[in-house]
């Protein structure tokens, strides 16, 4: 841009500076102390300008990428509040990462606790037994024996009909010819 160019630039966009330049010219003013001082006034300007606009940018950077905040993500989002350059999407982006890898890893502990679970035979080796079972109500009581005695399992086609037949015998309903009466 050569100085002509310049000029009407300079009128074009501040008419008004331009014309009391123009006067003060005609007056003997000194011109280039009045345009150092305009460009100077100019530079301060724009530099208090850029401060607001970007303090104003990064504020609603920090806010986007807070309103992101969920459970299990609480040091990410910090991180990312306060590094001045995570973007809210790129924070998302991290976080869907972030919990497809613990979906991972959780499914393949699910899948080795399948596996040891698959290796486990129903009985009495498998399970701790108690001795004192007197504490607990009948239906819990017919579950650990159920669960650990493999004649009681033989000798009834299920759970319900062994709780069924203890019912009975607790409230005096059946009678054994030839046997003691079985506490449960």
């Amino acid at each position: 841009m050569n100085k002509t160019e310049a000029i009407n630039k300079f009128k074009a966009e501040f008419p008004d500076i331009a014309e009391a330049l123009l006067a003060e010219g005609k007056a003997g003013v000194d011109v280039e102390a009045i345009a150092k001082d305009a460009h100077a006034k100019g530079v301060t300007e724009g530099i208090a300008k850029g401060r607001d606009e970007g303090a104003q940018r990064e504020r609603e950077r920090i806010q986007a990428v807070h309103a992101l905040s969920s459970p299990g993500h609480e040091q990410l989002i910090a991180q990312a509040m306060f590094d001045g350059q995570s973007a809210a999407g790129d924070v998302a982006m991290k976080m869907v990462a972030a919990d497809n890898a613990a979906r991972a890893n959780k499914l393949d502990a699910l899948k080795q606790d399948g596996a040891k679970l698959a290796e486990v035979k129903p009985g009495a080796a498998n399970l701790p037994v108690a001795t004192d079972l007197s504490h607990l109500p009948l239906e819990e009581r017919c579950r650990a024996k159920w669960d650990t005695d493999e004649k009681i399992r033989a000798e009834f086609t299920d759970l319900a009909a062994y709780t069924a037949y203890e019912k009975a015998a607790a409230g005096g309903k059946i009678k054994i010819l030839g046997a003691k009466t079985q506490a449960a």
